[in-house]
Parts: structure tokens; C-alpha cells; sequence
């Protein structure tokens, strides 16, 4: 099992060069030689395709952990679904210079990104289903919510979880069923 030190570690490399990054920078940055690298995976490829999957897995683990925390509202446990960015830090500006080097990865990704929806919108739907959402076509939803996330991935880090919150909020507050 790669510990998750590696991921950062390679997606450090990856928001500083983006994808042309070097597996000897790699090991010398995890102070491990090239060799241990090779062990465990059979090139650059490799090992930027696992750690998208560990990126992805990671948000994974954080929607299922809203979807059992007991103590939030099932309309909580939806906006924080919807609000889950990595955990880690990533330059998505460099997403399109992998998209070049790497389009199987590229597509991974967008594939990922077209499929993720579907915690949160099982959480969306029990809403509706509870009577605290009204219905909702999910289609549009999803064509808001891409648009959100497009505009935030050109904001800062630190702001993107904060604006998409906000406007989460605001997107919702007009299905929120008054009781």
C-alpha cells in the first residue's frame, strides 16, 4: 500500500511542473531511490493515474462520512456533499497540460468529475423524498453545478470551498420547503 505522503508528494511536483514533472525529483523528494519507485508502478503514467484515484477515492471517503454522520440534517449532509473539493492541494490549471501528455488520464478525470454526482444526489433525492426539498430536475441541477465548480476552479484554493458554500446556499434556499 502507497502511503498518501507519496500522492502529496507527487501532486506537490505536479502543481509546481504540472505533468512533466521527473520521477527522479519524485524519489529525491521522498528521499526513497527511483528503483522503489519502479516497484510499485511502471512509470510517470502510472503513478499520476493512481494518484488521481487516491484524489478521487479521498472525496469518496469524505461524501461517505457526511452521508453516516447521524448528527447533520439529511439538507446539511446534501450542501456538504455538494461543497467536497480534494483534500489535497491542486493546481487545476495544469489539468489541461496533463490533458495533453496524458489523455487517458485527462479522461479519467472528466469521467470521474461526470459520475461523481451521484452521493450527493442520492442525498438530494432523499431530501425530496423527506418533503424538505422540493422536486428538483436533476439534469439542471447538475448543469448549475458544473458551471459553479468550473468558475471556482479559477478562484483561489482558499477561497473556493467558502464561495461554493455560499453559493450552495443560495441555490438551495429556493427549494427549501418552509415548515
Amino acid at each position: 500500500m502507497v502511503p498518501e505522503t507519496f500522492f502529496i508528494t507527487v501532486l506537490d511536483l505536479f502543481n509546481e511542473y504540472g505533468p512533466k514533472f521527473k520521477l527522479d525529483d519524485l524519489a529525491s523528494r521522498l528521499r526513497i531511490s527511483k528503483k522503489t519507485i519502479y516497484r510499485d508502478f511502471i512509470g510517470k503514467e502510472a503513478v499520476i493515474e493512481a494518484t488521481v484515484r487516491e484524489v478521487f477515492a479521498a472525496m469518496h471517503r469524505q461524501a461517505q462520512a457526511l452521508v453516516d454522520n447521524e448528527s447533520l440534517s439529511i439538507v446539511e449532509k446534501m450542501k456538504q456533499a455538494i461543497c467536497i473539493y480534494p483534500p489535497m492541494k491542486i493546481n487545476f490549471e495544469r489539468l489541461s497540460e496533463l490533458g495533453e501528455m496524458y489523455p487517458n488520464i485527462y479522461k479519467l478525470i472528466h469521467d470521474e468529475f461526470d459520475t461523481n454526482w451521484d452521493a450527493s444526489f442520492a442525498l438530494v433525492n432523499q431530501a425530496i423524498q423527506e418533503g424538505q426539498l422540493r422536486p428538483i430536475n436533476f439534469d439542471n441541477l447538475k448543469i448549475i453545478l458544473v458551471g459553479l465548480f468550473t468558475e471556482m476552479l479559477e478562484r483561489e484554493m482558499s477561497e473556493q470551498q467558502r464561495l461554493t458554500r455560499e453559493c450552495v446556499d443560495i441555490i438551495f434556499s429556493g427549494y427549501v420547503v418552509e415548515h
